[in-house]
């Protein structure tokens, strides 16, 4: 099964967090797939944003602005919809490898540093597998 033409039709469809988290739960093979791909999103599931600017987990978050940049963007070609869903998939993955917690005023939170940092280098080692190749990249 063309597994990466199935993750595109989730990360592009009106209910993202749903369709993946379906598709992610009940379909064993889909799962070992991506896992075996991208473990962060694992680790993003089981990451909590314990601060007030979050309300998800990590994966839940970027689930949730896949499916809002696919609201922003339905007039654009499918091209630069499936980039922009990808951009989004990745933009918080490094999160668990960078997570802290800290004081902030009197109360416990979580922060991410670098996250951004930790995030691209995923997709550097990843981004082929879904069909990113240098120029894309770039």
């Amino acid at each position: 099964m063309d597994y990466v033409n199935v993750l595109d039709e989730i990360l592009l469809s009106n209910n993202v967090v749903d369709n993946f988290y379906n598709k992610y739960n009940n379909d064993v093979e889909f799962k070992c797939w991506l896992d075996n791909i991208l473990p962060e999103i694992n680790m993003c599931e089981l990451q909590q944003q314990n601060n007030p600017w979050h309300k998800y987990n990590v994966l839940g978050h970027i689930l949730h602005s896949v499916e809002e940049i696919n609201k922003q963007t339905t007039n654009l070609d499918f091209d630069i919809r499936r980039m922009l869903a990808y951009v989004m998939l990745y933009h918080d993955i490094g999160k668990p490898a960078c997570h802290i917690t800290r004081e902030k005023d009197g109360k416990i939170i979580d922060s991410f540093y670098n996250h951004n940092i930790a995030s691209e280098k995923v997709f550097s080692r990843t981004a082929s597998a879904f069909g990113f190749h240098n120029t894309k990249i770039a």
